[in-house]
């Protein structure tokens, strides 16, 4: 088994079927086929063997995907890097996990033998490239296949190595849960370093579609123009793009229902905004929980009801979703306790740091650190995080549930609750707000609001306008980067 093995088959059944567009280019599956064996033969002739690690770190173009799929076909593990990394970040993840080689489009030294990934890089002739094809590898579904950063690049990050079976058991549930078809144009507007990016892209090529790759970084005016360009039929965007979206003048009629399926993951996508995304941008929104290490958990449907659309929704094909106590017993619902899955397509273990292994993984059920509760209807609801609990006076307090109630407010576009340091109560709690308008914000109605919304104990203590939020790639906010600005409540 291998993963490429789809792509010669479609350049068999479908060999000038477009696979794969970049602005001006276009390639079918017959040329990616091809273009796959000479970047293996490339990449093989430089000593690495099947099983060996190697890193990647390209802009998302048509030679990235082709490299990947040469990597996939070697049988090499794949260590993908984000291009937008600074060089001392990157070096720490090499230090870190140590590859052969490192497919890169630059020149810089880092130290490691490396292959130059320019627009020419394809040209290079192999003296013995007969046996550079011929030389066959033979993976079978538990060979590695990609390890998937999940953390920050500060110190030692946690990352899953993946193998062949795991990635394909996710293209079954995005087929059976998503609704994946074989004719579907795939607009990939998220970095294909991040991992629902990565995995969606190579889903749609391992059902025959064909992939627009999306030059980033780009506007919002941006992207409805490649929908339209390109005839976009299915779209995977973080919420930060969609509110951004949801901005632009007339984007109804912009778009025309051009999208049969859109996509929303990476963080929470709060109800009054589910609401309008479907009104305004895509009637078929899919809101989708899941992990690096674990793949799909649960996605709530466009089809599910109003009333539930602050929840993410019932587990997904071929997942086992369970919350649970400390000791791991299943707990009631409308408990909150710890969320934890298991299934064909997630991880084992980390790929190094054994400490971290062990609390996150145990009796094949990965734990993500996620806390959460089903409603008496299977719809799964986030509390939040367990490093990111509240505990003011001893009193757990879980930011999401204070997120969302502020974030129904028509003053505010965005919100994030965080602790903040007290010598007296251990804990108290803030909110970081980004307002509609910054003019005509008053934070006295917002904590009107709150009063009339949820206990005393849980309103913010105070609140703090931010014209933008600190986020990582992806656009999760970093709210370890707000909690440091809070200085320490002394009464």
């Amino acid at each position: 088994m291998n993963l490429s093995d789809s792509i010669s088959n479609y350049s068999k059944v479908k060999p000038n079927y477009p696979a794969i567009i970049y602005e001006s280019n276009s390639i079918s599956y017959l040329q990616l086929e091809n273009l796959i064996n000479h970047a293996s033969a490339l990449i093989k002739s430089e000593g690495v063997s099947q099983g060996d690690l190697v890193g990647i770190c390209l802009p998302d173009s048509i030679n990235h995907i082709i490299a990947f799929y040469a990597l996939i076909r070697s049988g090499i593990a794949i260590l993908p890097m984000d291009i937008r990394w600074p060089i001392e970040e990157r070096k720490n993840i090499l230090a870190a996990f140590s590859p052969k080689l490192l497919l890169v489009d630059d020149n810089l030294n880092y130290k490691l033998k490396t292959i130059i990934v320019s627009e020419d890089w394809l040209e290079k002739s192999i003296i013995d490239i007969n046996s550079a094809y011929q030389n066959e590898i033979r993976t079978n579904a538990s060979s590695d296949l990609v390890l998937s950063l999940s953390t920050g690049t500060t110190g030692i990050p946690n990352g899953p190595m993946l193998t062949h079976s795991q990635m394909e058991a996710r293209f079954i549930t995005q087929k059976k849960s998503l609704y994946f078809g074989d004719e579907d144009i795939f607009l990939a507007a998220t970095p294909f370093y991040f991992g629902a990016g990565r995995s969606f892209l190579m889903g749609m090529i391992h059902n025959g579609c064909t992939v627009v790759l999306m030059k980033k970084p780009y506007t919002a005016e941006e992207l409805v123009d490649y929908i339209v360009k390109y005839s976009i039929n299915v779209c995977l965007l973080v919420p930060t793009i969609l509110r951004n979206l949801l901005k632009e003048k007339n984007i109804e009629k912009k778009l025309n229902n051009k999208l049969r399926l859109l996509l929303s993951t990476g963080s929470i996508l709060h109800s009054n905004e589910r609401k309008e995304v479907m009104e305004k941008i895509c009637p078929y929104l899919l809101n989708y929980y899941g992990s690096t290490e674990g793949g799909g958990v649960s996605v709530l449907s466009w089809d599910d009801p109003l009333d539930k659309s602050d929840s993410v929704g019932k587990t997904v094909h071929g997942t086992i979703l369970e919350v649970v106590d400390d000791d791991g017993n299943p707990i009631m619902d409308n408990n909150i306790g710890r969320i934890r899955y298991k299934g064909p397509s997630v991880a084992k273990s980390f790929f190094i740091n054994s400490n971290k292994t062990s609390s996150y993984f145990e009796n094949g059920w990965f734990y993500p650190g996620d806390l959460g509760y089903f409603d008496s209807d299977g719809y799964l609801y986030l509390s939040g995080r367990s490093k990111d609990v509240i505990i003011r006076s001893g009193i757990n307090i879980y930011p999401a549930e204070i997120e969302n109630i502020i974030i129904s407010h028509p003053m505010v576009n965005d919100v994030a609750v965080v602790p903040w340091p007290s010598r007296i109560r251990g804990e108290e709690i803030a909110a970081f707000i980004i307002a509609n308008d910054k003019k005509s914000f008053k934070k006295d109605y917002i904590f009107d609001y709150c009063s009339e919304k949820i206990s005393k104990y849980k309103i913010p203590r105070d609140i703090f306008l931010l014209e933008e939020f600190p986020k990582n790639s992806v656009g999760k906010i970093l709210k370890n980067k707000l909690t440091e600005q809070l200085k320490t409540i002394e009464d």
